[in-house]
């Protein structure tokens, strides 16, 4: 298994490595149960790959869905990490092929969960004024943001989105919901063909 660092800060100045090494069975029970952080978890620290290890071998002692205690543990820690809608197997193999690959290095913060918010989807989004801002008001409000009259969808916007749909895991309700919430008029869909 990879050492775990501690504290040694990125060139953000953000912590690499969460001590995942020390945290106690305890701990971690109180963790995944009732989302209670482990005494060292600062707002600044970030998820390694020792600590998302521990968290799925932990879970499963655990009644529930493993991936909903995954998934709201990781909220608990930190409510602004980039996750995916569903933990996917691919995850957990990632952590593991890591992991093995890098047993004597110092373990590092998993930087899927922290990709900075970029704000153009793709050219075409971007001629109809189509923006990850735009997407994130219609996920979180059901609603177009003011001033947002509303585009003819191409082909062109709908791969793109498509796109963004599988590149953070949203499901094709999520798609489905921004289509409709994009379009001029809804009456130009037929629900069943979407």
């Amino acid at each position: 298994m990879a050492a775990c660092s501690g504290r040694s800060p990125d060139v953000e100045g953000r912590s690499v490595c969460s001590k995942a090494c020390i945290i106690s069975d305890d701990e971690m029970a109180l963790l995944l149960k009732q989302q209670v952080n482990p005494s060292w978890w600062e707002k600044e620290t970030r998820i390694c790959y020792v600590l998302m290890n521990k968290m799925f071998q932990a879970s499963y002692d655990f009644e529930g869905s493993i991936e909903s205690i995954i998934l709201t543990t990781l909220n608990c820690l930190d409510p602004k990490l980039k996750l995916p809608s569903k933990i996917s197997s691919n995850l957990k193999k990632k952590v593991t092929r890591f992991l093995f690959r890098n047993r004597v290095q110092n373990c590092r913060n998993i930087d899927d969960f922290y990709v900075e918010d970029k704000i153009e989807i793709g050219p075409e989004c971007t001629k109809h004024s189509v923006s990850i801002p735009v997407i994130r008001t219609l996920s979180e409000t059901g609603s177009k943001p003011n001033g947002f009259p509303g585009i003819t969808l191409t082909n062109g916007v709908i791969l793109e989105l498509n796109k963004l749909r599988m590149e953070q895991g949203k499901t094709w309700k999520d798609f489905q919901d921004w289509i409709l919430g994009l379009s001029i008029s809804k009456a130009d869909f037929d629900q069943k063909s979407l």
